[in-house]
């Protein structure tokens, strides 16, 4: 079982990285929107997701499994956010 220490120091890691990876990608690529695709299961990707700034548009099953799809709008100025 893992303690919850360690599950926020990953999940304050995936935020880092994410929001390194849209501080990167918006500005050079001129972003309108961004979206993310991940089970609905995934709590941890949906948190991580929800706190930089994407919004749950869909849920819907696949292959029996649910899933769901987030969307951020990418206004100016945007990086992401780290919480």
């Amino acid at each position: 079982m893992r303690s919850a220490n360690c599950i926020n120091n990953k999940v304050k890691s995936i935020m880092q990285t994410l929001w390194l990876f849209i501080a990167e990608i918006v500005p050079k690529f001129n972003l309108k929107t961004l979206g993310a695709f991940t089970f609905a299961s995934n709590i941890d990707s949906i948190r991580v997701l929800e706190k930089n700034g994407f919004i749950k548009r869909e849920e819907f099953e696949e292959d029996g499994v649910l899933s769901c799809y987030l969307q951020v709008e990418c206004t100016e100025g945007y990086k992401g956010v780290i919480k």
